[in-house]
């Protein structure tokens, strides 16, 4: 399940689950494992966003 959404202050608050958290520009995902189709739902998103 994937969300798109617009920063608009303050840090991330982590979970039990997690233990980092890491601001990346879209196309600076690179070489890393990331959800199947993700890119393309990252392209989708920045056009609904106006990005």
């Amino acid at each position: 399940m994937s969300f798109a959404a617009r920063w608009t202050s303050g840090e991330p608050v982590l979970n039990d689950e997690l233990d980092d958290y890491k601001w990346l520009a879209p196309d600076a995902l690179g070489g890393l494992k990331v959800t199947g189709g993700l890119q393309e739902v990252i392209r989708s998103a920045r056009r609904l966003l106006g990005a």
